[in-house]
């Protein structure tokens, strides 16, 4: 979009930012702009749920959809502490389409936040296995491996990671 605030900008004699959204921030866009359309989502869902005092703990909440909005709303609210309803929406993601490497991963870090470590394991291979470059799910791989005293496939894990990201 920046090409499109270059052509207004040019016309004008002068920069005309406001000109069109979706612009990179180096040239006056938004930080945050992908994900405002979910962060609302999930502000308007965490209110809306105080509002009408839902006593249920924690809530179950369902995201429709896995596109832009849909998932920055499915992750922001896991980190608002819904792992549960996270991790049913990351499940019916990969329902529609298991080739998503990035809803495998997502719903690894929900299902480990809630404490299903096997499961979770079983979800950062299937992001490995439509990614193998997805560093972090090796990264949290090592570290499940570790946890559970499986050393070679943690090290194995670690290694992997190390190499994708340049870490010593």
């Amino acid at each position: 979009m920046a090409w499109i605030m270059d052509t207004v900008s040019m016309h004008a004699g002068h920069s005309v930012t406001a000109s069109v959204t979706g612009k990179p921030t180096d040239v006056g866009g938004s930080e945050g702009r992908q994900e405002a359309a979910g962060r609302g989502v999930t502000y308007l869902t965490l209110e809306s749920l105080k509002y009408l005092h839902v006593s249920e703990e924690p809530p179950t909440v369902a995201v429709q959809g896995f596109g832009k909005v849909g998932s920055s709303a499915a992750r922001l609210l896991h980190e608002a502490g819904e792992a549960a309803s996270a991790a049913e929406h990351y499940r019916r993601a990969l329902e529609a389409r298991p080739d998503d490497g990035t809803a495998a991963f997502n719903l690894g870090v929900a299902l480990e936040d809630l404490g299903r470590r096997a499961e979770a394991i079983a979800a950062y291979q299937l992001a490995i296995s439509t990614d193998p470059h997805c560093a972090d799910a090796h990264y949290n791989l090592s570290r499940l491996y570790e946890h559970l005293g499986q050393g070679a496939p943690a090290l194995r894990h670690l290694r992997t990671y190390r190499a994708l990201t340049g870490h010593a």
